[in-house]
């Protein structure tokens, strides 16, 4: 699960860094026909990263928190030889 938390994480933050991208080239680039392609791709990318984030999101927060408490409350004490 952790490696899952670390993925999303990570396609989260590629995403907003894609979006930071795109404002700075619409604000202080001239448009041009390579800053508008930067601009589609950039697009594209972050609906992929938006997909596969909601995708493995609802993977991971499909249990309920009760229940997810209740699991990790279990392997804790287990791991702890309780």
């Amino acid at each position: 699960m952790t490696d899952e938390l670390k993925t999303l994480g990570e396609w989260l933050g590629d995403d907003h860094d894609l979006f930071l991208l795109t404002e700075f080239i619409a604000r202080n680039l001239k448009r041009s026909e390579n800053a508008d392609r930067l601009i589609g791709l950039a697009g594209k990318r972050q609906k992929e990263l938006r997909t596969a984030a909601l995708d493995s999101g609802a993977r991971i927060y499909s249990e309920a928190p009760k229940q997810f408490c209740r699991r990790i409350g279990k392997r804790w004490k287990n791991w702890r030889g309780k």
